[in-house]
């Protein structure tokens, strides 16, 4: 199903470049600031944003007066940062609410991902060269690589600094799937734009005999704040 989604998407993007006669291609990159929704049982975790970054190539295809289509492919660094405070008596750990902390744990998660974005671009000219644009669609990625780095100490003393790969040494999802909206400023050349991600796939998995399935009890979805530079050729 996931390598179906991937060739729909390209497949209709190559369609639309081909009935184009004016695309126009480009880099486009810049800044991510991204995070994980995080619930399990009921229960809801916040862990911190974690900046990154995102860098790949466009093209602009325009469909009707003013409408545009815009694919993209992008190598997209995300992740998420989580610390717990506690005290440890010997016997329990207690959350350190009004009590001595002895026990520090983080997690930095930092997953690379190759990202898909199909958007459509309404663009309201302002001046000659200068337009502002809404824009809004869909997009597929797949974890590429990335780490997690997990830290704990107890009293002061480090005790754990482990790095592991995101993918291969946890139980989590590649794909991820989801939608995109955002404003941008056309200037002749130049693009701006900041956009927000929504991911509508669970990324938490549960090993099942030899195999990963999706947990029913925990959901775990991406969300991501861009802000992007870019050029037109």
């Amino acid at each position: 199903m996931k390598k179906h989604f991937f060739t729909t998407v390209i497949a209709l993007a190559l369609f639309c470049v081909s009935a184009s006669a004016q695309v126009s291609f480009g880099i486009k990159g810049g800044f991510n600031l991204s995070n994980i929704k995080l619930s399990e049982s009921g229960l809801s975790i916040s862990p911190k944003d974690l900046a990154g970054f995102h860098i790949g190539v466009i093209a602009d295809i325009p469909l009707v007066s003013n409408l545009y289509l815009q694919p993209g492919l992008f190598a997209s660094r995300k992740g998420f940062e989580y610390s717990l405070n506690a005290f440890y008596n010997g016997g329990y750990v207690y959350p350190s609410v009004n009590q001595e902390v002895n026990v520090s744990v983080s997690l930095a998660a930092k997953p690379l991902y190759l990202e898909l974005p199909l958007l459509l671009s309404y663009r309201l000219p302002i001046n000659t060269g200068l337009s502002l644009a809404l824009e809004a669609g869909p997009y597929a990625a797949y974890g590429i690589g990335g780490d997690a780095v997990f830290k704990a100490s107890y009293d002061g003393q480090e005790v754990l600094n482990e790095k592991q790969d995101f993918f291969k040494d946890s139980q989590i999802n590649r794909f991820d799937a989801g939608a995109q909206i955002g404003l941008g400023l056309y200037v002749g050349r130049f693009l701006f734009s900041a956009g927000y991600q929504i991911g509508l796939t669970n990324l938490a998995m549960e090993e099942v005999g030899s195999e990963l399935v999706l947990e029913p009890d925990s959901k775990a979805v991406n969300r991501n704040l861009i802000i992007s530079a870019g050029i037109r050729f």
